[in-house]
Protein backbone atom coordinates (compact mmCIF):
# COMPACT_ATOMS: atom_id res chain seq x y z
CA UNK A 1 0.00 0.00 0.00
CA UNK A 2 1.57 3.30 -1.12
CA UNK A 3 1.81 6.07 1.45
CA UNK A 4 1.91 9.85 1.20
CA UNK A 5 2.06 12.80 3.57
CA UNK A 6 -1.18 14.54 4.50
CA UNK A 7 -1.19 18.13 3.25
CA UNK A 8 -2.76 19.29 6.51
CA UNK A 9 -1.10 17.42 9.39
CA UNK A 10 1.95 15.94 7.62
CA UNK A 11 1.34 12.40 8.84
CA UNK A 12 1.54 9.41 6.52
CA UNK A 13 -1.67 8.27 4.92
CA UNK A 14 -2.61 5.80 2.21
CA UNK A 15 -2.75 7.23 -1.29
CA UNK A 16 -6.05 5.41 -1.78
CA UNK A 17 -7.62 7.10 1.26
CA UNK A 18 -10.38 9.61 0.65
CA UNK A 19 -9.62 11.59 3.81
CA UNK A 20 -6.75 11.64 6.29
CA UNK A 21 -7.61 9.30 9.20
CA UNK A 22 -5.71 11.58 11.60
CA UNK A 23 -7.15 15.03 10.87
CA UNK A 24 -9.98 14.38 8.39
CA UNK A 25 -8.42 16.48 5.61
CA UNK A 26 -9.76 15.43 2.16
CA UNK A 27 -7.15 13.46 0.21
CA UNK A 28 -9.21 12.65 -2.87
CA UNK A 29 -12.80 13.03 -3.97
CA UNK A 30 -14.71 9.74 -3.75
CA UNK A 31 -15.86 8.40 -7.11
CA UNK A 32 -18.68 6.05 -6.25
CA UNK A 33 -19.92 3.58 -8.83
CA UNK A 34 -21.78 0.30 -8.60
CA UNK A 35 -18.46 -1.54 -8.75
CA UNK A 36 -16.56 0.31 -6.04
CA UNK A 37 -19.27 1.76 -3.80
CA UNK A 38 -19.07 -1.06 -1.26
CA UNK A 39 -15.27 -1.04 -1.29
CA UNK A 40 -15.08 2.72 -0.82
CA UNK A 41 -17.55 2.59 2.05
CA UNK A 42 -15.55 -0.15 3.77
CA UNK A 43 -12.32 1.80 3.24
CA UNK A 44 -13.82 4.97 4.70
CA UNK A 45 -15.26 3.06 7.60
CA UNK A 46 -11.94 1.38 8.35
CA UNK A 47 -10.05 4.69 8.17
CA UNK A 48 -12.29 6.42 10.70
CA UNK A 49 -12.92 3.39 12.86
CA UNK A 50 -9.27 2.33 13.20
CA UNK A 51 -7.88 5.86 13.56
CA UNK A 52 -10.04 7.14 16.41
CA UNK A 53 -11.23 3.90 17.95
CA UNK A 54 -14.79 5.11 17.36
CA UNK A 55 -17.87 2.99 17.28
CA UNK A 56 -19.17 1.90 13.90
CA UNK A 57 -22.10 4.32 14.17
CA UNK A 58 -19.74 7.20 14.95
CA UNK A 59 -17.51 6.25 12.01
CA UNK A 60 -20.48 6.16 9.64
CA UNK A 61 -21.65 9.54 10.94
CA UNK A 62 -18.24 11.02 10.21
CA UNK A 63 -18.29 9.56 6.71
CA UNK A 64 -21.68 11.15 6.03
CA UNK A 65 -20.44 14.51 7.35
CA UNK A 66 -17.32 14.33 5.16
CA UNK A 67 -19.27 13.55 1.99
CA UNK A 68 -21.88 16.17 2.89
CA UNK A 69 -19.16 18.82 3.37
CA UNK A 70 -17.63 17.88 0.02
CA UNK A 71 -21.01 18.28 -1.69
CA UNK A 72 -21.62 21.64 -0.01
CA UNK A 73 -18.17 22.80 -1.06
CA UNK A 74 -18.98 21.95 -4.68
CA UNK A 75 -22.28 23.82 -4.47
CA UNK A 76 -20.55 26.81 -2.91
CA UNK A 77 -17.96 26.97 -5.71
CA UNK A 78 -20.61 26.56 -8.39
CA UNK A 79 -22.82 29.29 -6.91
CA UNK A 80 -19.82 31.58 -6.53
CA UNK A 81 -18.75 31.15 -10.16
CA UNK A 82 -22.32 31.58 -11.43
CA UNK A 83 -22.80 34.72 -9.31
CA UNK A 84 -19.57 36.24 -10.67
CA UNK A 85 -20.58 35.44 -14.26
CA UNK A 86 -24.06 36.93 -13.81
CA UNK A 87 -22.55 40.01 -12.10
CA UNK A 88 -20.22 40.59 -15.08
CA UNK A 89 -23.16 40.24 -17.48
CA UNK A 90 -25.10 42.79 -15.42
CA UNK A 91 -22.20 45.25 -15.48
CA UNK A 92 -21.88 44.78 -19.25
CA UNK A 93 -25.58 45.48 -19.75
CA UNK A 94 -25.24 48.73 -17.81
CA UNK A 95 -22.04 49.85 -19.57
CA UNK A 96 -23.29 48.99 -23.07
CA UNK A 97 -25.94 51.74 -23.39
CA UNK A 98 -23.52 54.30 -21.94
CA UNK A 99 -20.88 53.36 -24.49
CA UNK A 100 -23.33 53.33 -27.41
CA UNK A 101 -25.37 56.42 -26.51
CA UNK A 102 -23.86 58.58 -29.25
CA UNK A 103 -24.60 55.93 -31.85
CA UNK A 104 -28.21 55.63 -30.70
CA UNK A 105 -28.51 59.42 -30.70
CA UNK A 106 -27.15 59.59 -34.26
CA UNK A 107 -29.68 57.01 -35.43
CA UNK A 108 -32.50 58.97 -33.79
CA UNK A 109 -31.31 62.17 -35.52
CA UNK A 110 -31.36 60.40 -38.87
CA UNK A 111 -34.82 59.09 -38.16
CA UNK A 112 -36.03 62.55 -37.12
CA UNK A 113 -34.62 64.35 -40.17
CA UNK A 114 -35.28 61.81 -42.92
CA UNK A 115 -37.83 59.12 -41.98
CA UNK A 116 -40.07 60.74 -39.39
CA UNK A 117 -43.72 60.79 -40.47
CA UNK A 118 -45.06 62.61 -37.40
CA UNK A 119 -46.17 66.10 -38.42
CA UNK A 120 -45.48 67.58 -34.98
CA UNK A 121 -41.92 66.25 -35.01
CA UNK A 122 -41.28 67.70 -38.44
CA UNK A 123 -42.73 71.00 -37.29
CA UNK A 124 -40.42 70.99 -34.26
CA UNK A 125 -37.35 70.50 -36.48
CA UNK A 126 -38.44 73.30 -38.81
CA UNK A 127 -39.04 75.67 -35.87
CA UNK A 128 -35.60 74.95 -34.36
CA UNK A 129 -33.98 75.44 -37.77
CA UNK A 130 -35.77 78.76 -38.25
CA UNK A 131 -34.66 79.89 -34.78
CA UNK A 132 -31.08 79.02 -35.64
CA UNK A 133 -31.24 81.08 -38.83
CA UNK A 134 -32.72 84.06 -36.97
CA UNK A 135 -30.08 83.76 -34.25
CA UNK A 136 -27.34 83.80 -36.86
CA UNK A 137 -28.83 86.86 -38.58
CA UNK A 138 -29.38 88.78 -35.33
CA UNK A 139 -25.93 88.01 -33.93
CA UNK A 140 -23.31 88.47 -36.64
CA UNK A 141 -20.56 87.92 -34.05
CA UNK A 142 -21.65 84.30 -33.71
CA UNK A 143 -20.08 81.85 -36.13
CA UNK A 144 -22.00 79.25 -38.05
CA UNK A 145 -20.42 76.48 -35.98
CA UNK A 146 -21.56 78.08 -32.71
CA UNK A 147 -25.13 78.44 -33.92
CA UNK A 148 -25.07 74.91 -35.31
CA UNK A 149 -23.89 73.64 -31.91
CA UNK A 150 -26.81 75.37 -30.17
CA UNK A 151 -29.19 73.88 -32.73
CA UNK A 152 -27.79 70.36 -32.24
CA UNK A 153 -28.06 70.68 -28.46
CA UNK A 154 -31.75 71.55 -28.78
CA UNK A 155 -32.32 68.55 -31.06
CA UNK A 156 -30.39 66.24 -28.71
CA UNK A 157 -32.41 67.42 -25.72
CA UNK A 158 -35.57 66.75 -27.65
CA UNK A 159 -34.39 63.24 -28.57
CA UNK A 160 -33.14 62.39 -25.05
CA UNK A 161 -36.43 60.69 -23.99
CA UNK A 162 -36.35 58.50 -27.10
CA UNK A 163 -32.76 57.47 -26.42
CA UNK A 164 -33.59 56.77 -22.79
CA UNK A 165 -36.55 54.54 -23.71
CA UNK A 166 -34.41 52.57 -26.17
CA UNK A 167 -31.66 52.03 -23.60
CA UNK A 168 -33.87 51.49 -20.55
CA UNK A 169 -34.19 47.68 -21.05
CA UNK A 170 -30.41 47.34 -20.87
CA UNK A 171 -30.24 49.25 -17.58
CA UNK A 172 -33.13 47.28 -16.08
CA UNK A 173 -31.64 44.00 -17.24
CA UNK A 174 -28.23 44.96 -15.83
CA UNK A 175 -29.66 45.85 -12.43
CA UNK A 176 -31.71 42.64 -12.39
CA UNK A 177 -28.65 40.52 -13.20
CA UNK A 178 -26.60 42.23 -10.49
CA UNK A 179 -29.41 41.68 -7.98
CA UNK A 180 -29.55 37.98 -8.85
CA UNK A 181 -25.75 37.70 -8.58
CA UNK A 182 -25.84 39.23 -5.09
CA UNK A 183 -28.48 36.70 -4.00
CA UNK A 184 -26.42 33.79 -5.34
CA UNK A 185 -23.26 35.16 -3.74
CA UNK A 186 -24.98 35.43 -0.37
CA UNK A 187 -26.25 31.87 -0.73
CA UNK A 188 -22.72 30.65 -1.47
CA UNK A 189 -21.51 32.42 1.68
CA UNK A 190 -24.41 30.89 3.60
CA UNK A 191 -23.05 27.42 2.85
CA UNK A 192 -19.76 28.42 4.47
CA UNK A 193 -21.42 29.98 7.49
CA UNK A 194 -23.62 26.94 8.01
CA UNK A 195 -20.63 24.66 7.78
CA UNK A 196 -18.66 26.71 10.33
CA UNK A 197 -21.66 26.96 12.68
CA UNK A 198 -22.23 23.20 12.51
CA UNK A 199 -18.58 22.44 13.17
CA UNK A 200 -18.46 24.85 16.14
CA UNK A 201 -21.63 23.37 17.61
CA UNK A 202 -20.25 19.84 17.31
CA UNK A 203 -16.91 20.85 18.88
CA UNK A 204 -18.78 22.48 21.77
CA UNK A 205 -20.88 19.35 22.22
CA UNK A 206 -17.81 17.12 22.30
CA UNK A 207 -16.06 19.46 24.77
CA UNK A 208 -19.12 19.40 27.04
CA UNK A 209 -19.29 15.62 26.88
CA UNK A 210 -15.59 15.30 27.62
CA UNK A 211 -15.82 17.74 30.57
CA UNK A 212 -18.70 15.87 32.12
Amino acid sequence: MALMKCFECGKKVSTSAVVCPNCGYPIAEPILTKDNAVEKRKQLLDDFYLADDDSIDEAERKIIETLSYSEKSKKKKSLLLISILIFLIGISLIIYPIATRQGVLASERFRLFFTEDNIEEKKYVEERLQEAKELLEQNPQLSYDEVNEIYNEQIDDHLAPRVFIRQLPFFVGGVLFIFISVILFRRSKKFTLLGVSTACAEDAGRSGSGGS
